[in-house]
C-alpha cells in the first residue's frame, strides 16, 4: 500500500509541475511516473528520452528490455 501512496503522490506533484528525480531499477515505475529517462551504464550516459523513445529508439516493445539492451548485458556492465 505504501508504493501505491507514493505513486499517487509523486503523480499529483508531476501533475502541479514539479520536476522529480527518481533513481530506480524497476522499469514498471519508470514507464509510469517518468517523462525523462537517462540510462547510465559504467558511469557514463549511454541513452536519454521518454521511455517511448528508448522503445523506439532500441526497436524493443518492453522497457525493461530496452533497458537491458542499452547497459549491454543482464548484469548492466558491457563486457
Amino acid at each position: 500500500m505504501s508504493t501505491r501512496a507514493l505513486r499517487r503522490a509523486l503523480a499529483a506533484l508531476r501533475a502541479e509541475g514539479c520536476c522529480i528525480i527518481l533513481a530506480t531499477h524497476v522499469m514498471q515505475e519508470v514507464t509510469q511516473l517518468c517523462d525523462d529517462v537517462i540510462v547510465i551504464a559504467q558511469g557514463r550516459t549511454v541513452a536519454q528520452g521518454s521511455p517511448q523513445e528508448l522503445c523506439r529508439q532500441t526497436g524493443i516493445a518492453s522497457l525493461e528490455d530496452a533497458f537491458v539492451h542499452l547497459v549491454g548485458t543482464e548484469e548492466g556492465i558491457a563486457a
